[in-house]
C-alpha cells in the first residue's frame, strides 16, 4: 500500500508505504485484538479492511469476505468501521443518537427475520421463549423507542445519561468517556456482523472497558460476528478476553495468531515479560529500541537490538507463520458461508424511508435550534419546578495537594473528576459553587491563580493551521515573564519539545482532528508541551495518558513525575493506567459515582497502602497476583460491589482514621506559613499589550497565510464575479452611456449587486474559519495569555490586507470594464468606499459567530442580517415624495449604493432623485459641467 503525497508546490512525489506485505485471517466467532505503537499503521489497515480508504492511496493487494471480491459487494454497508473521533450532533441526545442510526441501518423493520422466525415456528420449530420475545420486540414498528437502542445502552452504561444532549466543546453535555461508548454503540446497534475499532478505549476508566470488551465478545462468540479490536493500553484483565493477537510495527505484521502463543514466541526470540508486566505493554515495548534490552533474557549472551524486519523473518520461520501460511493457501469454501452474510445494497431502506428519516432527524434540529423551543422548554421547566432543583455533582470533597507530589485522580466514568478539576482549576464557569480553596494559607485569587497554574484538558484544542513548534513557542512567549530574554525562551521551548519527544515533528501542521495533521497521541503530548512552557507551579491535567500507547504513556509520565520533583504541584486524572503508571503516583484520590471521596492517601510502594486499605474492609475480595491494583480498585469499589457488601465505601471512609488524618493536613495547609505573603502580580497578563498584540498577529499571520480553503477561495470569487460584472455591465458606467432613468437604475443595481455579492461571500466564508479558532480562543483566555481586546485587534487587523486585495482585484479588472470614470479622486474615493463596506460584511460575520453558540446558528443569523442590508440598502426603496426637477447627467464614479440612505444625487442649486431624471438635454454650456460632478 503506497500513499502519494504533494508537498507544497513541489510537483515531484513522495511515495510512502504505510503497509508493508500485510497478510492475515480474521475468523467469525472469534475476537482479535490489534496492537502496535502509533503511526505503525493499525489505522490504515482497519480502513482497507472495512473498505473505507482515501482513494487517493495506491493500494496492491486484494481483501476477501468469504471468498468474494471487495470490490463484488458492499463493504461499507456489510462492515462498520469505529473510529478515534467521537463525531456526534450535539443537538441530540444519546437516546435520539442511537435511535436515529438504528432507524437507518434497518433495526426496527427486519422483515426478513420475522419471516424465518414465523417459517421455523410454522414447521414446529419453538425458539426459547426469552429470545422469541425480544426478537420480535426489536422488529416491531410504530415504536417511539426501540428495545434494541435500550438494550444497547444499557450494556454500554449510556442508560443513566439517555435524555442528556450529546454536547460538544461549546455546549455542556455528556462526559468525555460516554462520548467514546456512544460512538461505539451507534455501531454496534446495527446489524453489521464484522466490525473493525479503532481505539474505543480512548477516555474511558479500565473497569468500564473490561465491561465493553466483553460485551463485544459475548456478541463475536454468539453471533459469529468478526470483530477486530485496536487498544492503547489495554489491562491485563481486557487483554485476556482477545482470542487471537496482531501485532504491528513499522508498516509490518509482527505477529499474528492465537493469543497462547505469543508469549512464547517472543521466548523463543531470547525476551521475557516480567512478573508484574503487563503482556500488551510488554508486547509494545519490546519492538521500541529505547526500552527492549530491559526484556533480554538470555544473559549468557551478548544483547544485539532485533528490528522489526527481523522479528517478522522469525515469525514467518515460526509453526504460528507456517499455520497461517497453510491456511491462506487453501481456498475458502463457499459453502460455509451463510447468503446473507454479505451486502449487496447500498442502503438498509428504501429511498423514501430514508427521505422520511433525514427529514424527522432535521425537524428535530430545526426545533433544537429555535428560539420557541429553547422559551417553552424553560416554561416547561419552571412549571415542574426544575429550576429550583440542584443537581449536586460534588459531595463535600475535601483533600489538599502539595508540592513535590504527584498526585491522581481517579473514578469510574461519571464520578465528578474532571468536574472537580474544573473548580480547582477555576475554569467552572456555571452552577454554584460552595465550600473553600486556598493556595499557600491564602484565599484563591483566579487573577493571580491563572498565572501560576497551568491545566492540560481532555480534549485537544489547537490551531490547525500553526505547527507544533510554533504552538509551544506562542505559548512561551505570552506565558513566559517578560525578563526572560528571547534566546533563553527558545532554548526552553526547545528544551520541552526533547521531553515530550515531539522534537522531530515540530515543524508539523497540527491539523483538524480526524481529517489531517497529527495523530491523537501527538496532540495529547502537544497539549502538555503548551502547558509545561509556561512553567506553571501547579499542573492539573485532565487524562494526560489518553490516546497513547504504553510507551507514549510511559514517556509523558515520566516527564510528569519530573516536574512534581522539581517542586511542582501536580494533580492528573487517569482512566486506565498500567502498574507502573499507578505506582509512579504519590498520593491517590478515589471518586465515586455521585461525586463523593472514598479514598485520599498514599499509594504506597506497589500500591500496598490502597490494597491494605480495601482489603480490610469485610467482604471485599483480595487481589490476585500481578493483577493492576487500579483495576481491582475500581472494581471492588463499584456500585454492584456495594449492594453486594450492603456498605457505602464513602461512608467508610468518612468514619477512617485515613479521612480525619487527612482533615489535620487540610487544617494545618490552611493556615499562611509565618513571613509569608500572599502572591500577588502587578499586571493582569505576563506580557504588556504591545506584545500580546504582536504574538497574536503573529499566529493570525500564519493561520490565514495557510489557510488557502478561505483566502484563495475569497480571491478567486471576486474575481470571477468583477469578469462576470464587467461583462454584464460593460462601458455602463460611462457617463456619456447615461442618458435616462433606467440607464441610472441600471449602473445603481451594478454597484448594489457587485457590493453584495461580495460582501456576503466575505460573511459567510468568514465564519467558518473563526468558529474554528474560538474554542482555541477561550482555552488561552483561560490562560491568561493574553487580554481579549489584543486578539479582538489582531483579528480584526488581519483581514484589512486581505480585503484591500480583493478591492485591488476589483479596481483592476471590474473598474474600467463598466467605464468608472477615471480621476484620481473618483477612484479612490469608490476603493475607499468599496474597502470599508467589505470589511464591515466581514466583521459582521466575526461578530455573528462570537454571540452565537454554533455555526449553523450563526448562518441563519446573518442570512436575516443579509435581509435587512438588502432592504436599508436605498436601492429597492426610492425616496418618498415629489423632488424639483432636474435635467442633468449624475456621475457613478464616486459611491456605492449600499452606503446611501437612498438614491439620491446631488447637482448644484438642488437635488433630484431618480423617477425625476428625463431624457432631455442639459442646456447648451451645462454638458460639462454636469458630467464633472
Amino acid at each position: 500500500m503506497l500513499l502519494t503525497t504533494m508537498l507544497g508546490f513541489n510537483r515531484n512525489q513522495e511515495r510512502i508505504h504505510i503497509l508493508k506485505d500485510v497478510t492475515g485471517i480474521l475468523k467469525p466467532s472469534r475476537m482479535t485484538l490489534l496492537l502496535g505503537p502509533p503511526g505503525c499503521g493499525k489505522t490504515t489497515l482497519l480502513l482497507a479492511l472495512a473498505g473505507k480508504l482515501n482513494k487517493n492511496l495506491k493500494v496492491t493487494g486484494e481483501i476477501d469476505y468469504n471468498g468474494v471480491k471487495l470490490q463484488d459487494f458492499v463493504p461499507e454497508k456489510t462492515s462498520a468501521y469505529i473510529g478515534q473521533y467521537d463525531l456526534h450532533v450535539p443537538e441530540m441526545t444519546v437516546r435520539e443518537t442511537l435511535d436515529f442510526s438504528a432507524r437507518f441501518q434497518g433495526v426496527g423493520s427486519r422483515a426478513e427475520i420475522m419471516k424465518e422466525v414465523i417459517r421455523r415456528e410454522e414447521a414446529g420449530i419453538i425458539p426459547d421463549p426469552n429470545i422469541d420475545t425480544y426478537m420480535k420486540a426489536i422488529s416491531m414498528d410504530g415504536l417511539e423507542r426501540s428495545m434494541q437502542t435500550d438494550y444497547i445502552m444499557k450494556i454500554m452504561g449510556l442508560d443513566i445519561c439517555a435524555d442528556v444532549l450529546v454536547g460538544d466543546a461549546m455546549r455542556r453535555g455528556i462526559s468525555g468517556g460516554e462520548k467514546k461508548r456512544l460512538t461505539t454503540g451507534e455501531v454496534i446497534v446495527g446489524p453489521s456482523k464484522a466490525l473493525f475499532m479503532d481505539e474505543i478505549s480512548t477516555g474511558l476508566d479500565s473497569s468500564t472497558t473490561f465491561q465493553i470488551v466483553s460485551c463485544l465478545q459475548q456478541l463475536a462468540h454468539i453471533s459469529e460476528s468478526t470483530i477486530l479490536v485496536s487498544l492503547l493500553q489495554p489491562a491485563p484483565e481486557t487483554y485476556q478476553l482477545f482470542d487471537d493477537i496482531i501485532l504491528m510495527a513499522e508498516g509490518q505484521i509482527v505477529y499474528h495468531g492465537p493469543k497462547s502463543c505469543i508469549m512464547s514466541f517472543f521466548e523463543s526470540c531470547g525476551f521475557k515479560c516480567p512478573g508484574r508486566k503487563g503482556d500488551a505493554d510488554f508486547l509494545q515495548e519490546v519492538l521500541s529500541k529505547k526500552d527492549q534490552q530491559q526484556y533480554w533474557s538470555r544473559t549468557e549472551e551478548g544483547y544485539n537490538f532485533v528490528t522489526v524486519d527481523q522479528f517478522c523473518d522469525k515469525f514467518k520461520a515460526s509453526q504460528s507463520g507456517q499455520n497461517l501460511v497453510g491456511e491462506l493457501s487453501k481456498p475458502y469454501d463457499e459453502s460455509k458461508g451463510h447468503k446473507n452474510a454479505l451486502s449487496f445494497s447500498i442502503y438498509s431502506l428504501s429511498k423514501w424511508d430514508l427521505v422520511k428519516a433525514c427529514f424527522a432527524r432535521e425537524l428535530l434540529l430545526m426545533k433544537r435550534n429555535a428560539f420557541i423551543y429553547i422559551t417553552k422548554a424553560i416554561q416547561e421547566m419552571r412549571e415542574h419546578g426544575y429550576m429550583e432543583r440542584k443537581l449536586q455533582l460534588l459531595h463535600n470533597i475535601t483533600g489538599a495537594f502539595q508540592p513535590g507530589v504527584l498526585s491522581a485522580l481517579m473514578g469510574v466514568t461519571g464520578a465528578g473528576k474532571t468536574t472537580l478539576l474544573y473548580v480547582l482549576a477555576g475554569r467552572k464557569t456555571g452552577g454554584v459553587i460552595e465550600g473553600d480553596i486556598r493556595i499557600g494559607g491564602y484565599p484563591k485569587i483566579q487573577q493571580t491563580f491563572a498565572r501560576i497554574s497551568g491545566y492540560c484538558e481532555q480534549t485537544d484544542v489547537h490551531s490547525p493551521q500553526i505547527t507544533v513548534g510554533e504552538s509551544v513557542a506562542y505559548s512561551a512567549w505570552l506565558r513566559l515573564p517578560p525578563e526572560i530574554d528571547s534566546k533563553a525562551r527558545n532554548e526552553f521551548v526547545n528544551e520541552v519539545l526533547e521531553t515530550i519527544e515531539l522534537d522531530e515533528i515540530r515543524d508539523s501542521l497540527v491539523g483538524i482532528p480526524g481529517v489531517n495533521g497529527l495523530s491523537t497521541e501527538q496532540r495529547k503530548r502537544l497539549t502538555i508541551a503548551v502547558e509545561l512552557v509556561s512553567n506553571p507551579s501547579i499542573i492539573f491535567m485532565d487524562e494526560p495518558t489518553s490516546g497513547l500507547d504504553a510507551r507514549a504513556a510511559a514517556i509523558v509520565m515520566r516527564a510528569v513525575k519530573n516536574v512534581a520533583d522539581t517542586g511542582r504541584t501536580v494533580v492528573c486524572t487517569i482512566h486506565q493506567p498500567s502498574i507502573d503508571i499507578f505506582e509512579a503516583f504519590d498520593e491517590l484520590m478515589l471518586m465515586k459515582r455521585g461525586g463523593e471521596l472514598i479514598y485520599a492517601g498514599l499509594v504506597g510502594h506497589h500500591s500496598c497502602e490502597v490494597i491494605q486499605y480495601f482489603q480490610a474492609i469485610p467482604g471485599v475480595p483480595r487481589i490476585k497476583d500481578n493483577y493492576n491494583p487500579s483495576t481491582w480498585m475500581l472494581e471492588v469499589t463499584s456500585t454492584s460491589m456495594e449492594v453486594q457488601l450492603g456498605a457505602d465505601f464513602a461512608q467508610l471512609y468518612r468514619e477512617s482514621s485515613m479521612c480525619k488524618d487527612k482533615d489535620m493536613v487540610v487544617k494545618r495547609l490552611s493556615i499562611p506559613v509565618p513571613g509569608t505573603t500572599d502572591l500577588h502580580f502587578a499586571t493582569r497578563f505576563p506580557q504588556k499589550f504591545q506584545e500580546q498584540f504582536k504574538a497574536c498577529l503573529w499566529k493570525q499571520c500564519l493561520s490565514y497565510w495557510r489557510t488557502p480553503s478561505y483566502n484563495l477561495v475569497r480571491f478567486v470569487f471576486i474575481t470571477l464575479s468583477c469578469i462576470f460584472f464587467g461583462a454584464l455591465f460593460w462601458q455602463q458606467g460611462n457617463i456619456n452611456h447615461i442618458n435616462d432613468q433606467q440607464s441610472l437604475f441600471t449602473i445603481l443595481g451594478c454597484m448594489y449587486g457587485i457590493t453584495l455579492f461580495a460582501g456576503i461571500n466575505n460573511c459567510q466564508s468568514v465564519m467558518p474559519f473563526i468558529s474554528v479558532e474560538r474554542s482555541v480562543v477561550y482555552r488561552e483566555r483561560f490562560a491568561r495569555m493574553y487580554s481579549p481586546w489584543a486578539y479582538s485587534f489582531a483579528q480584526v487587523a488581519m483581514e484589512i490586507p486581505y480585503v484591500l486585495m480583493q478591492v485591488v482585484l476589483f479596481m483592476l479588472i471590474a473598474y474600467p470594464m463598466i467605464g468608472y470614470a477615471w480621476t484620481a479622486a473618483k477612484f479612490f474615493w469608490f476603493m475607499y468606499t468599496m474597502f470599508c463596506t467589505l470589511l464591515c460584511f466581514v466583521y459582521m460575520g466575526m461578530v455573528v459567530v462570537s454571540f452565537t453558540p454554533n455555526i449553523q446558528f450563526a448562518s441563519v443569523l446573518s442570512s436575516m442580517f443579509y435581509t435587512l442590508q438588502n432592504l436599508m440598502s436605498g436601492f429597492i426603496v426610492p425616496a418618498p415624495g415629489p423632488q424639483p426637477p432636474c435635467h442633468s447627467k449624475a456621475s457613478t464614479g464616486h459611491g456605492s449604493s449600499p452606503r446611501l440612505p437612498q438614491t439620491r444625487w446631488w447637482r448644484p442649486g438642488g437635488t433630484c432623485t431618480g423617477q425625476d431624471i428625463n431624457s432631455s438635454k442639459p442646456p447648451r454650456g451645462a454638458t460639462e459641467g454636469a458630467r464633472q460632478v
